[in-house]
């Protein structure tokens, strides 16, 4: 079974490599700075001068995709986590502001290329309901330096705030 934040990631992957107006829909939303998200209750500051896009404006807003280069992107995306297939925490490891998580990193190898990954997910709730947190990277080891530096100043801007009612 493929963990959340892997799902997560492959979703956005697809949605930013297709491209919203292939699909015949509104576009993408883009933002810059202070990203705040009242429906998940979180918000991230953007780099300056990077763009996270986000789904269309009627779509649910979970999070946003940075894209640093065509083989790099952080993804910072939350969901409530489904009783019929909840995340499954290994160890928590770390924090993601105030909640415990857990931070993973991996590498896979194909097509003669190889791709790095690093994960940090958390369990936050919303009166009683739980939410899913994750920032996600992937990159190659060409862009490694510049990619881990946005993850890590995403990751340390992460605040919780209240969810709207």
């Amino acid at each position: 079974m493929i963990d959340i934040g892997i799902r997560v990631a492959l979703a956005f992957a697809a949605l930013f490599a297709i491209g919203a107006d292939s699909l015949g829909q509104e576009a993408m939303q883009t933002f810059r700075g202070l990203y705040v998200n009242v429906d998940y209750g979180f918000s991230v500051e953007i780099p300056d001068g990077l763009i996270g896009k986000g789904a269309p404006t009627h779509a649910p807003n979970h999070g946003f995709t940075i894209n640093l280069n065509p083989k790099s992107a952080v993804w910072v995306d939350a969901t409530y986590d489904m009783p019929d297939s909840p995340h499954t925490f290994g160890r928590f490891n770390t924090r993601l502001g105030t909640l415990k998580a857990e931070l993973k990193s991996w590498k896979t190898t194909g097509q003669g290329s190889e791709s790095l990954y690093r994960a940090i997910v958390a369990r936050g709730f919303d009166r009683g309901t739980p939410i899913i947190y994750t920032i996600q990277l992937e990159t190659t080891p060409a862009y490694r330096e510049e990619s881990f530096r946005v993850f890590e100043s995403v990751l340390n801007s992460f605040r919780i705030i209240p969810v709207r009612p």
